[in-house]
């Protein structure tokens, strides 16, 4: 961790939407009603993988909350749930399986499987020195990275910086970072393209605002693949 704290000081700013003229994220979408969010910012992480070889298309996001988790639009979730899951039973692709913004039954039986995940961690600056100050070198080693953020004041968000004062610590909601500048993260919300600046947000960098680094997850290693898979645990 030390020895990441040094390098990180060395980093320039980055946005995966476009690298080198190359988008690595998908579009916004929306979870409407449902508490999905842990499963729309595991996606935007699992799509990264995909497009670093080649592969681009949505993950469905409703096969990872029918199958990871029971009752995850009533009752949520966590992404580490959802990136253990892909590292043993099939993720399909939201054309496979279209968002339904409610809980459904996880299909019986082997299904087409595009990614396997290898490795996943999570930091959190309970239990990790300067947990904020590593997200520069995640992003530019990883890719983006989905963190629990409190959204309690977001609602009305339009645009500039989002203060570290305009909120708390208390975790409700799931977003992906997928860059950030000198100043600020930029983070991925579910809530449409409509919301904030055409579906994101921008905040403020080095002061944990609204808990940026109170739940990290993020994963290392990953992988596309292309078989058929159980997907019930």
């Amino acid at each position: 961790n030390d020895h990441v704290s040094k390098l990180r000081k060395s980093f320039p700013p980055i946005d995966w939407r476009n690298v080198n003229g190359v988008s690595f994220v998908s579009p916004v979408k929306s979870q409407y009603d449902c508490g999905g969010c842990f499963a729309f910012a595991s996606a935007t992480v699992l799509e990264y993988w995909l497009k670093r070889h080649g592969h681009p298309p949505s993950i469905s996001v409703q096969h990872l909350l029918d199958c990871a988790e029971k009752k995850s639009c009533e009752e949520g979730g966590l992404m580490s749930t959802i990136f253990e899951y892909a590292s043993h039973y099939a993720v399909m692709l939201d054309i496979e399986q279209p968002y339904f913004a409610k809980d459904k039954t996880c299909p019986d039986g082997k299904v087409l499987s595009h990614i396997k995940v290898a490795n996943w961690r999570v930091l959190s600056s309970d239990n990790v020195k300067n947990a904020e100050g590593q997200l520069e070198y995640l992003l530019h080693h990883y890719g983006p990275v989905s963190i629990g953020i409190d959204s309690k004041n977001w609602d009305n968000y339009r645009g500039g910086i989002f203060r570290a004062s305009m909120c708390g610590k208390d975790i409700d909601h799931a977003v992906t970072i997928v860059g950030y500048t000198k100043k600020y993260w930029i983070i991925k919300n579910s809530w449409s393209k409509y919301w904030g600046i055409e579906g994101y947000i921008h905040l403020e960098r080095g002061k944990n605002a609204c808990g940026v680094a109170e739940y990290i997850v993020y994963v290392s290693s990953a992988y596309p693949v292309l078989q058929r898979l159980p997907s019930k645990p």
